[in-house]
């Protein structure tokens, strides 16, 4: 139970980090 919560939040990070990256690069 917990690793699922741990790797949930891993891919939600991971998610954000990318489209943060995304809007980095599209108001650059």
């Amino acid at each position: 139970m917990t690793v699922g919560v741990r790797w949930a939040t891993i891919e939600d990070a991971t998610t954000l980090a990318t489209m943060f990256c995304e809007m980095a690069e599209h108001y650059r």
